[in-house]
């Protein structure tokens, strides 16, 4: 017996020797694995910190940028209504709403202010009037890829490409010039007896609102006739399917579908009606003729012309256009959404 546990003692050692390097093989296996897994943690850990400091870098001089010039600029804006700039001082003090009832005497009093509010709101019934259906009409014409229609989108599009100053230009020589001479042309008279359309007191009006529309009419037509394109192709087939013509799916079909882009583009003109300057500035930098001038343009010529005691009373002009375009693009919002169709 004694012999035999002799000769089983080896071997039982050797099987534990074995055991006990298999684990130590083990343990540094798995030691090796997790210290791996710790520099790989720590690594991507590095990678985005890196990753994050780059976005903040790439971001802060946007942001302070925005935070200087939009933010700063427009709460000092709103500052400045309340205050008034002392000469003696050299510096700006709080007067309350003095600046207020300037600004008011000044927009709603005067009468050259009159025709420049007249003139703001017949250029913006003038767009829902007239561009708007024909906007409408064209875009169904390139949606449905009728004849000529790639060539009606460049041509309609390339207005939207050029600069406006060389826009201004080519439009001014055309209103001037190109048009009275055609038209003396072809009917042996004078189109006008007082310079070129633009020129002449009678027909000045008409040719700058005929600008503003002929310029913003390629991208209304763009815009809609995109709109039109994701409208689901089985509604389409289904309606004529059915036998309607193209003015029955026209207005229908295509028009509720889009309705919500529309109110989007007639909710916007109203809510910047007041700010549009019609190109004057472009036309006649600071010398447009008064029976021409819309708040806008009037609102940007004093701004340019006038001193730092004359910025509290533009400010609380441009708080007053402001109280008063917002309830009118609230409710013409508020009117579209309620009497507008559905798209269902």
């Amino acid at each position: 017996m004694s012999r035999k546990k002799m000769s089983a003692e080896p071997a039982y050692r050797e099987r534990k020797s074995l055991w006990r390097f298999v684990g130590n093989v083990l343990y540094d296996l798995r030691v090796g694995l997790s210290r791996g897994k710790t520099r790989k943690s720590r690594g991507v850990s590095a990678g985005k910190r890196g990753a994050l400091i780059f976005y903040i870098l790439m971001l802060a001089w946007p942001t302070a940028q925005f935070a200087v010039f939009y933010l700063g600029v427009n709460i000092n804006s709103v500052l400045l209504a309340f205050k008034e700039y002392d000469v003696a001082a050299n510096t700006f003090r709080w007067v309350g709403f003095e600046s207020f009832s300037r600004a008011w005497n000044l927009l709603f009093l005067q009468a050259d202010m009159k025709s420049a509010f007249t003139n703001a709101i017949l250029n913006q019934l003038l767009g829902y009037v007239i561009p708007l259906p024909l906007s409408l009409f064209f875009s169904y014409y390139v949606y449905k890829k009728m004849f000529g229609y790639k060539t009606l989108r460049v041509v309609l599009f390339v207005p939207s490409l050029i600069s406006g100053v060389i826009m201004v230009l080519i439009y001014t020589h055309f209103a001037e010039s190109v048009v009275p001479e055609v038209w003396q042309k072809l009917f042996g008279k004078k189109l006008l007896t007082g310079g070129g359309l633009l020129s002449n007191a009678a027909t000045s009006l008409g040719t700058v609102l005929f600008y503003g529309i002929w310029l913003s009419f390629g991208g209304s037509v763009l815009f809609y006739s995109s709109s039109m394109s994701q409208i689901s192709e089985s509604v389409i087939e289904a309606a004529q399917l059915d036998g309607t013509n193209n003015m029955q799916e026209l207005w229908y079909i295509v028009l509720p579908s889009i309705y919500p882009v529309l109110a989007m583009f007639l909710t916007l003109g109203v809510s910047g009606f007041l700010t549009n300057d019609l190109g004057l500035y472009s036309f006649f930098l600071m010398n447009a003729p008064d029976r021409l001038k819309t708040v806008g343009y009037y609102m940007t010529q004093m701004t340019l012309r006038g001193s730092v005691p004359e910025y509290p009373r533009l400010s609380a002009m441009g708080l007053i256009l402001t109280a008063t375009a917002v309830p009118l693009t609230l409710a013409t919002k508020k009117l579209l959404e309620r009497f507008g169709p559905s798209a269902d």
